[in-house]
């Protein structure tokens, strides 16, 4: 599935990915890492917080990790990590579309609080920085293809 059919999918329609608690950030998350990027370990990027998939990273496999800094700029399918808030703990994560150094539009879940999958607007404050994919596979048959081939 493209960035872009992921988009027109789930914009507006509640994602539940871990089947606990439904709409949340990381469940869109997790459905565009699944859909998009055909990474069909649904351990990658899971954490009990936002932000802790940015401060705890591990997936050196799958993504680069990227700080926060006044000239750098996400690129389209970037998982933008925010950090915990005094009227957030868990942070938030989205995935990001399109912008410049001063302020971006992402793809989101429950920011603001409650709200369906939409495209939000955001500045970098509160960032922490972005995870990039490393490659792009198109479908889950695709990777396992890849995954015999390499072996």
């Amino acid at each position: 599935m493209t960035f872009q059919e992921f988009l027109e999918k789930y914009n507006g329609k509640s994602v539940d990915f871990d089947g606990i608690w439904p709409n949340q950030c990381m469940d869109l998350a997790h459905q565009y890492v699944y859909d998009v990027l055909g990474i069909i370990d649904k351990k990658i990027i899971a954490h009990p917080a936002a932000y802790q998939v940015f401060t705890d990273f591990t997936e050196t496999q799958y993504f680069d990790r990227i700080d926060n800094s006044p000239t750098n700029v996400s690129r389209e399918g970037d998982l933008v990590v925010f950090n915990k808030t005094s009227t957030n703990p868990y942070g938030h994560i989205c995935i990001f579309i399109e912008g410049d150094a001063n302020k971006f539009r992402s793809f989101d879940a429950n920011y603001p609080l409650g709200s369906l999958p939409h495209i939000q607007e955001h500045t970098y404050g509160y960032c922490l920085g972005w995870l990039r994919p490393k490659k792009l596979i198109t479908d889950p048959l695709t990777e396992c293809r890849l995954a015999r081939d390499n072996h």
